[in-house]
């Protein structure tokens, strides 16, 4: 297992989108598809119910630079998701996180989705986000000169 960075992105509201079989739903993985790669970056996707994970794939870059991309990917996918009127909360950690295709199965696990996890859904209300758009732990937050910490 290797240390990625890793954004973490709760999409708000899904539970009542899936209830009332809105049209959005499909939109959604259609903007989410479509943001694969973005210039030069080629990022893996994950999702699952109201979760998506992202990491980059698009080679060896430095820190700042793998903040850079992940920090701009958060940013361009709030957009365009609130133009359907659809917002997230999203999370960045820096830690061990494993991800692979094996057998036509998508495994995805280790600290570093754990840790956005428990920050985006903490049962300590000091440290439970509750605002809009993205968040960087202070593993990431070091790499980044443009975004204030969470903590």
């Amino acid at each position: 297992m290797k240390h990625t960075f890793l954004l973490f992105i709760d999409i708000l509201g899904f539970g009542n989108l899936c209830r009332n079989l809105d049209e959005r739903m499909e939109r959604i993985y259609e903007i989410i598809f479509k943001m694969r790669t973005n210039g030069a970056q080629v990022y893996e996707i994950t999702t699952f119910s109201d979760t998506v994970l992202v990491t980059n794939r698009g080679g060896h870059l430095d820190s700042r630079s793998e903040v850079q991309f992940l920090v701009e990917f958060s940013q361009l996918l709030e957009q365009r998701l609130s133009n359907i009127d659809i917002y997230t909360r999203a999370v960045m950690s820096l830690d061990q996180f494993h991800s692979e295709l094996r057998d036509d199965v998508y495994i995805a696990y280790g600290p570093a989705a754990v840790a956005a996890n428990d920050a985006e859904k903490s049962k300590d209300e000091k440290r439970r986000i509750k605002g809009l758009s993205l968040y960087l732990l202070p593993s990431c937050a070091k790499h980044n000169f443009t975004t204030t910490a969470f903590k």
